[in-house]
């Protein structure tokens, strides 16, 4: 579910962000490579985030070498 809508919302925003740069009047290359980077961008958060969570609620991440 939250990675639904993080996808919707990073395509949300990579739009915004190819219309705004349209808007001011950047060149259309470049619009969509801004694009393309807030798109993953978002992902990069989002595996980042699942990574934390991971280490933090994996039990045996908090053991020592020993197992102790």
């Amino acid at each position: 579910m939250l990675t639904n809508f993080i996808a919707k919302f990073s395509i949300f925003t990579a739009f915004i962000t190819l219309v705004y740069c349209i808007a001011i009047d950047v060149s259309f290359g470049q619009s969509i490579f801004r694009s393309l980077v807030v798109f993953a961008g978002f992902y990069v958060i989002l595996i980042l985030f699942f990574i934390v969570v991971r280490i933090l609620f994996n039990p045996q991440s908090h053991e020592g070498i020993d197992g102790e």
